[in-house]
């Protein structure tokens, strides 16, 4: 009898499944693990090209053209007083098309009467109308007596930020122009 030091240990081997890169044929991919795989990636570019256009949008969005609209013939406009002019647009916002109503006050230039100042009738304080006051030269605010000087400066009362003025032009048509933003 031999020493139990001496005698050699076999372990059983089951060569039959083994490839010859050592993995069993399991381990690669199959057809259905292919077919998984593909449907996978499928459904995630198609997730993700919405979410990365969404992300991008701004940044390929041109600017709004500008919006020139007609107020009135400038030659009737002209003068030394000042002319409390309504007017109506038609505003396009994706699908919505909306009519927005308006009031300005237009001025003539004492010094250049074909330059126009053109004058939000929005106070600056609550969103209020103001009107002009021919005999004080002054716009007032019937919600809280503000009061804005000839330039639309603030004089007195709870305003603070002079009254917006809209940029103005003639057109070739001899009509007066002011740019909605």
């Amino acid at each position: 009898m031999t020493p139990p030091e001496d005698r050699e240990t076999v372990v059983p081997t089951d060569s039959a499944g083994v490839e010859p890169d050592g993995l069993p044929p399991s381990a690669g991919l199959s057809r259905r693990g292919i077919f998984v795989d593909l449907i996978s990636g499928a459904l995630g570019v198609a997730l993700t090209i919405p979410l990365v256009g969404y992300l991008l949008a701004p940044l390929r969005r041109k600017r709004e053209s500008e919006l020139w609209v007609k107020i009135g013939a400038a030659n009737q406009l002209r003068g030394e007083r000042r002319a409390e002019v309504d007017y109506a647009f038609t505003r396009q916002d994706a699908w919505l098309s909306s009519v927005t109503k308006r009031r300005v006050i237009v001025a003539t230039n004492p010094a250049d009467e074909s330059k126009f100042t053109v004058y939000s009738s929005t106070c600056t304080h609550l969103g209020c109308g103001v009107r002009w006051d021919e005999a004080k030269k002054e716009f007032l605010c019937p919600c809280h007596g503000g009061v804005f000087n000839a330039e639309g400066e603030p004089v007195s009362g709870p305003v603070f930020k002079p009254l917006d003025r809209l940029q103005a032009r003639v057109a070739e048509d001899g009509q007066l122009e002011v740019l909605e933003a």
